[in-house]
């Protein structure tokens, strides 16, 4: 991910980034053809959902290490995953500076501060379910708590490679910024 532009939102579906050296706002313009990715998303987690009840059923560990190994294991994958497809829609952009109005450009980061502090909500309570999650599955060592650890974990290594946080306060610079005006 190039660490001197974040994605602040979308609006009027153009996805909106910041540059934080030169304080310019860029819209992607590049267009996204793969309509039938959702589906496939969709498809494969209700086609795991009957493997995964199968191997709750039958994969039971007694051993700590095991236990410990696997969640290492599953955690580290979830970060690996999350990294390469950050890095991976980064790498696709194609940036064209937007002008927006004083009135749009506030409304759409009023918008974004909103769903910013959602974000941070959902982050916080993926991070309290993972832990959570985690601990019960090194006590039982249950399957399916792997694929809510997975993905919980995923929503968190995705906020924080995303830079949900530093997103919140550059938003409410840029709307301070807005009101001087």
């Amino acid at each position: 991910m190039n660490n001197k532009i974040l994605a602040l939102g979308t609006y009027y579906s153009n996805d909106i980034l910041y540059d934080k050296q030169t304080n310019i706002l860029y819209k992607d313009v590049n267009i996204n053809t793969n309509s039938n990715k959702n589906y496939l998303v969709v498809s494969l987690t209700l086609f795991s959902l009957p493997i995964v009840r199968w191997l709750n059923q039958f994969l039971h560990f007694e051993n700590s290490f095991i236990n410990s190994f696997i969640l290492f294991i599953v955690i580290f994958l979830t970060f690996i995953l999350t990294h390469s497809l950050v890095k991976q829609k980064f790498n696709k952009l194609q940036l064209e500076v937007i002008s927006l109005t004083d009135y749009e450009k506030k409304e759409f980061l009023i918008k974004e501060k909103k769903n910013t502090e959602i974000a941070i909500t959902i982050f916080f309570i993926s991070l309290m379910l993972s832990i959570i999650c985690m601990f019960i599955y090194l006590l039982i060592s249950s399957i399916i708590l792997i694929f809510i650890i997975f993905g919980c974990s995923f929503l968190v290594f995705l906020t924080l490679e995303l830079s949900t946080f530093e997103r919140k306060r550059i938003i409410n610079k840029l709307i301070k910024e807005v009101e001087i005006k």
